[in-house]
């Protein structure tokens, strides 16, 4: 017979309110060289007189995501928390200096692949590691990674206006993009304390709770769904996390392809929008450093992102598919727009904080409702969180070569 396991969920107290700091930071730090890379992708082309490559900049910096996070899922499960956080501070680091000191758009396009890569692993594991505290700190985890989007084009901006102009536009963004990755370099050591200082787990606040299994009805579950279930408390508290069968895998695939699928598609069109809107107006427009238009409607967009994605406690959307057919339209928009620019400059802005405001409830929505539903077992969520994280990088990659064969084929010269 089945029976239900217990898990912890924390209060809502002191420990609570320093969680959310903890994974906020976690969030902000993780975030932030890969929100400096996409809020820079024009100005680092640009730099190296790669003007037509800006969507690669995109779609590398997600090329390794789903190798990362397949691995952390199937095979780094098995080791601790602590070796994979050192691991990725070290990899953080590795990429910023490689973007800094670039001295050409191959390295410096191996440096993004670097960076997209730490964020990925850092993504599927602090994902994973949830798993074992209250399930509402996954929006201190959103907010982290929406400010950190908002603390980079900042970054961007403010070295853009501060640094003097030269003649040589090349020259100056890559002095823009040297001091602006340098100044997330503190940003690794305040990852490494968030999770071994900051965050801590309170035994003597702990409540057990019961799980429900794969289906919503109990007289349902079936007995292979029931050996998914955790049965070991100590492997939820514990520093080792739970490791899983191919056939957990599986069945967990089962649970979360809907959910991804759409996700990646909801990614695939913010991307596009994103990429598209280094070519909404004429080329003039964004030769000015103070502000560059590109990076300040990423600003937009991070801001609205962040807001979005802050949200989730005061309003919880389930219909996120609605959000992504909308994305899916605003993509059309915003391809059509570059040929044909229609769209006057005034309204880019507010129309790309409407784009992050449904990019950002999307994703925050979806990893909601995986660590929140009943049909998902508690005992999983941290393995249903990252197979659903990998579509992330389904709709980054797609996004990536559309818009890059569009760029050098009908929109090469728009």
């Amino acid at each position: 017979m089945y029976q239900p396991v217990p898990v912890v969920q924390l209060n809502n107290t002191p420990h609570f309110r320093r969680n959310w700091v903890g994974f906020f930071l976690l969030g902000l730090s993780n975030m932030l060289p890969l929100a400096m890379v996409s809020a820079g992708a024009n100005s680092i082309a640009r730099s190296y007189g790669r003007e037509g490559f800006i969507a690669a900049v995109y779609g590398f910096s997600g090329s390794l995501t789903i190798v990362v996070k397949m691995l952390n899922a199937f095979v780094l499960s098995r080791l601790s928390y602590n070796i994979r956080f050192a691991i990725n501070s070290l990899v953080l680091l590795l990429g910023i200096a490689g973007i800094a000191f670039a001295p050409n758009f191959i390295t410096a396009i191996v440096a993004v692949v670097v960076i997209g890569g730490s964020y990925a692993f850092g993504e599927s594991v602090v994902l994973g590691y949830l798993s074992k505290f209250d399930s509402r700190l996954v929006n201190a985890w959103s907010s982290g990674c929406g400010c950190a989007g908002l603390l980079g084009a900042a970054f961007l901006i403010t070295f853009g206006c501060v640094l003097e102009q030269t003649t040589d536009k090349a020259t100056d963004l890559r002095l823009i993009n040297w001091y602006s990755f340098l100044a997330c370099c503190p940003f690794v050591f305040i990852y490494l304390v968030a999770y071994l200082v900051v965050i801590v787990e309170p035994p003597q606040e702990r409540t057990l709770a019961p799980v429900s299994g794969y289906s919503d009805n109990p007289a349902q579950v079936t007995d292979e769904d029931q050996s998914i279930q955790s049965t070991e408390q100590d492997a939820l508290l514990g520093s080792e996390p739970k490791r899983f069968t191919m056939a957990d895998r599986r069945r967990g695939f089962k649970l979360i392809w809907k959910l991804g699928l759409n996700l990646a598609a909801a990614t695939f069109a913010t991307y596009v929008c994103r990429v598209s809107s280094a070519k909404a107006e004429d080329n003039t427009v964004y030769d000015q450093n103070c502000p560059e238009l590109y990076v300040s409607l990423q600003l937009c967009f991070m801001a609205a992102q962040f807001a979005s994605l802050s949200s989730v406690q005061l309003i919880k959307i389930r219909k996120v598919q609605i959000l992504s057919a909308v994305q899916l339209m605003n993509a059309v928009i915003w391809i059509v727009n570059t040929r044909y620019k229609f769209m006057p400059v005034y309204i880019l802005p507010a129309y790309m904080v409407f784009i992050g405001l449904i990019m950002g409830a999307i994703y925050v929505n979806t990893f909601y409702m995986i660590h929140n539903d009943d049909i998902y077992p508690k005992g999983h969520r941290d393995l249903l969180a990252n197979l659903t994280a990998m579509f992330l990088t389904l709709g980054v990659s797609l996004s990536s070569i559309l818009m890059t064969a569009l760029y050098k084929t009908v929109l090469l010269d728009f």
